[in-house]
């Protein structure tokens, strides 16, 4: 059965919107005005940033959790350069080099292997962590969308699970009104 929800959130000056469509599979997926859609395995919860944060940055998340496996997709908005050339790879490595330190130890982790991705001509990184409490896996993908701007995509599951099944989160990524 095919089911359709719509969102509108007020955030300050500006209106988030979103969609999200049942599949064939029982999976949603969720279109944004953020620039993307993606499947999640069900309904995902919008976590709209908070305005009072002085505006460094906005990040508006999605999020569900399935069982043991959650699945999100943040959304940063940075309110100057992040990066001043995306032309520049030192400058780009060293964004993502601190993005996945930077995942590591948040989660108190190990890194078991990274490789470099791409969507369109976006730049990404994709990493595989097993974090440390509580003991899972965690595969992530990050984007850099714009010299400001970029997405996180996070799955994870206990560590005596394959990560593999949860491929489709990932692989159902794309960017839209480019």
């Amino acid at each position: 059965m095919k089911r359709s929800i719509y969102g509108l959130v007020f955030l300050g000056c500006c209106y988030i919107s979103f969609r999200c469509n049942s599949n064939e599979d029982g999976r949603y997926v969720l279109t944004s005005d953020l620039g993307f859609k993606i499947e999640f395995p069900k309904e995902p919860t919008f976590y709209p940033s908070n305005p009072g944060n002085n505006l460094k940055y906005i990040v508006n998340k999605y999020r569900c959790k399935e069982g043991e496996d959650e699945f999100m997709i943040s959304c940063f908005d940075y309110n100057k350069n992040i990066i001043e050339n995306l032309n520049n790879k030192d400058s780009v490595e060293l964004f993502f080099r601190a993005a996945i330190d930077g995942a590591i130890t948040n989660s108190k982790g190990k890194l078991i292997n990274e490789k470099d991705i791409v969507i369109r001509s976006h730049p990404g990184k994709e990493a595989t962590i097993k974090m440390g409490d509580p003991s899972s896996v965690c595969k992530l993908r990050i984007y850099l969308i714009a010299k400001n701007k970029f997405h996180l995509l996070i799955a994870s599951r206990p560590k005596d699970k394959s990560i593999i099944p949860l491929n489709y989160f990932f692989d159902s990524y794309d960017l839209i009104d480019e």
